[in-house]
């Protein structure tokens, strides 16, 4: 009998254990807004929807920085996901076309069939821990697609914009409970009438924000409006001032001297404190801010990091690839509670096109390995590199915070 109660005391620690590895949803992400993109992040993990040109159905992929492990959404490893028996998969034939998450959940956009009610374009959520999925909400605007869209306070959100030819022509945002309870009833509008100046929009503290063209955002409960503003995120309202083009270097040749990049500084200004509150977070960047859980990262402008993106440049004259001064860039990450600047990345002889993630030891980029490109002659071309050349260095970098390692990531996460 005792040893019945030490085997079933043993197998209880065990449960404790594993229950204590699940992906549950983290205190730090409860009530945050997840917005939905191509590739995101959610409890350690990053997600991506599979490039369309390297597969035959729309899978959504995940990328474990800590291990370097990847897996597929749909996490039975007998299911071909759809490649052939169409009914093996859950996410099979599944047109998706973005995706949000937050702790174990993903939701995304399925494209259905326009005017098919077999198959309408709808929002759907998977529990990745279950391995269950559910339809939360159908996008009965048949016309047209979501601008964009989100997950806030047990809402989804969205926004689109009404075709003249079939309405009113405005921009229009809805909410559904993100629940699915919702499902056989009509949106509620969130912005009665539509707006006419209209780009995008954010949820912050259960309040709407909509950002008009001219880069400025409107707090929808009571008409507040922010001028350059670039995003709204946990009671910080982040925003651009002293705009002004980046200085070219002396010596770089009159042939490849364009209209330069602009560069600003970024500022943030709690949402009710005014511009007293006001504190500048980084100077003279060139990238909008990225957040990644109590994290921020921003790019600041560094000349020879504006050069890397002439590889793809070619000459008019003759079939010659530029590779001016190669050698990377810099990324500055701040703790998002408190605007401290933590760290700071250099990774020499890379492009990065964007950062999709980041955590306490490391980032995660999308980009371009240029290490093997050797600029020469005045104009420094890359005699010998075909497009081919560089989409064959295009991948996923990890890179670490302590000890600048970068680690290609397994093309199953992308591909």
């Amino acid at each position: 009998m005792k040893k019945l109660l030490t085997i079933f005391l043993a197998f209880l620690l065990l449960l404790s254990a594993l229950s204590g590895c699940s992906r549950g949803t983290a205190d730090g992400e409860r009530g945050r807004t997840a917005y939905a993109g191509r590739t995101v992040q959610a409890n350690g993990l990053i997600w991506t929807r599979a490039e369309q040109l390297h597969s035959s159905f729309n899978s959504v992929r995940w990328y474990d920085p800590a291990t370097g492990n990847t897996g597929s959404l749909h996490s039975d490893p007998l299911c071909l996901h759809g490649m052939e028996d169409q009914k093996s998969c859950p996410l099979a034939e599944k047109q998706i076309m973005s995706i949000a998450a937050q702790g174990n959940l993903v939701w995304f956009f399925n494209l259905g069939y326009f005017f098919d009610e077999d198959d309408p374009s709808a929002w759907y959520c998977y529990d990745y821990a279950a391995q269950t999925m559910k339809r939360i909400a159908d996008f009965r605007e048949s016309n047209n697609l979501p601008s964009s869209w989100c997950i806030a306070d047990g809402w989804l959100w969205y926004a689109y914009f009404e075709d003249p030819s079939f309405g009113d022509g405005k921009n229009h945002i809805k909410r559904a409970p993100a629940d699915g309870s919702g499902l056989e009833k009509e949106a509620e509008d969130m912005a009665p009438g539509g707006l006419d100046d209209f780009y995008t929009f954010f949820v912050d503290g259960g309040k709407l924000y909509a950002e008009r063209m001219d880069g400025s955002l409107c707090r929808m409960s009571d008409g507040r409006i922010w001028e350059h503003v670039l995003v709204v995120r946990d009671g910080f309202v982040y925003q651009t001032k002293n705009s002004r083009p980046m200085e070219l270097p002396a010596d770089l040749p009159e042939s490849e001297r364009t209209t330069p990049l602009r560069v600003y500084d970024l500022w943030r200004t709690p949402v009710d404190g005014g511009e007293d509150g006001a504190v500048l977070l980084a100077e003279g960047v060139c990238s909008s801010p990225r957040f990644f859980g109590d994290l921020i990262v921003v790019t600041p402008a560094d000349p020879k990091f504006f050069y890397s993106f002439l590889p793809t440049k070619r000459s008019k004259e003759e079939e010659r690839i530029f590779g001016v001064d190669i050698s990377g860039g810099r990324t500055l990450i701040f703790d998002a509670a408190t605007g401290e600047k933590t760290g700071e990345i250099t990774a020499e002889g890379f492009n990065f096109y964007g950062i999709v993630g980041a955590g306490e030891d490391w980032i995660v980029a999308h980009g371009l390995d240029c290490r093997d490109f050797e600029p020469t002659g005045e104009l420094k071309t890359l005699e010998g590199v075909t497009q081919e050349d560089m989409t064959a260095h295009e991948s996923y970098f990890r890179i670490d915070r302590k000890t600048g390692e970068i680690t290609r990531v397994d093309p199953a996460f992308w591909q």
